[in-house]
């Protein structure tokens, strides 16, 4: 599903919605270790939501999976909505596991690389915070925006210190809508997808 950074002491509320209602799913929380922390297993439908909740003890990355309870159910889409509060500072030099490679393997889960590249929150009314892990700050990123039709409608290139502000200034006048934003550097290069509600 994605990875959020979470405040210590502060409720992830998290709710899965299915494309075919009456299936059962399995909603995880894992920690930077790999662990789970906590999960949901039940039938969910569009207007009835599998919804859990952690409160972690420290500040820290989480990362949500989804599967289906069952392995003969046929592969759908899902929703997940997340309901978190991140912390007022990040130190992305101390913040463990951004770049662990997590194992699920005994789950007959690919085994996966955490993304470089953190942006939050997301979905968003206004700005976008960028979290780098393990890069020099003075390393030059690139950041480009498109909408839904490809178009290209923000190409920023500045260092680690600068581009999340000069990103922002054009982000904020931007309709909602659906977007995706592309990371590029040295080290990485990272597509995400950006949501921007109605402020």
């Amino acid at each position: 599903v994605g990875r959020i950074y979470a405040a210590a002491g502060q409720t992830v509320t998290y709710k899965l919605f299915p494309e075919v209602n009456g299936t059962s799913q399995n909603i995880s929380v894992y920690n930077t270790s790999g662990t789970i922390v906590s999960q949901v297993t039940g039938t969910s439908s569009n207007s009835a939501a599998l919804i859990g909740s952690y409160t972690p003890a420290a500040d820290g990355w989480l990362t949500l999976k989804v599967k289906h309870a069952n392995s003969t159910t046929a592969a759908q889409k899902v929703w997940v909505n997340i309901t978190y509060t991140a912390p007022t500072t990040v130190n992305i030099r101390t913040s463990p596991g951004n770049l662990r490679t997590l194992n699920f393997a005994s789950e007959n889960e690919v085994t996966q690389t955490q993304s470089a590249v953190s942006i939050f929150p997301n979905p968003t009314n206004s700005k976008v915070y960028f979290a780098f892990q393990d890069l020099n700050e003075n390393e030059k990123i690139n950041v480009k925006l498109y909408d839904l039709q490809g178009r290209q409608l923000i190409n920023e290139t500045s260092d680690i210190s600068d581009v999340e502000n000069i990103f922002n200034s054009k982000f904020e006048l931007l309709n909602n809508g659906v977007y995706f934003i592309q990371i590029e550097s040295s080290l990485v290069n990272e597509k995400i997808k950006l949501v921007k509600l109605k402020n």
